[in-house]
């Protein structure tokens, strides 16, 4: 398993992810109903809305397959965008 590292303040957590794998983030409390997730493509800077599994604490695969930020807002903290990040 690859090492995970993340940071976070009281508005979201900023995760780094070396490959591509599923992430169980209720451990952080997290979870469909209270965060909104984003995807950073660290190779070419694209920006992605993350999936939720069915049953709400795990994310999917992301369409990344190496180096990504996984960005999750608390709800009522921020909005959504998708597109490149300059």
């Amino acid at each position: 398993m690859p090492e995970i590292r993340c940071a976070h303040d009281d508005e979201k957590y900023v995760i780094y992810l070396p490959t591509n794998i599923e992430l169980d983030v209720s451990p952080l409390g997290l979870s469909r109903e209270n965060s909104s997730p984003r995807i950073i493509d660290l190779q070419n800077k694209e920006e992605y809305q993350a999936v939720w599994k069915q049953d709400g604490k795990q994310l999917q695969l992301t369409p990344c397959y190496e180096d990504m930020l996984i960005i999750l807002r608390k709800s009522n903290s921020g909005r959504a965008c998708i597109g490149k990040i300059h």
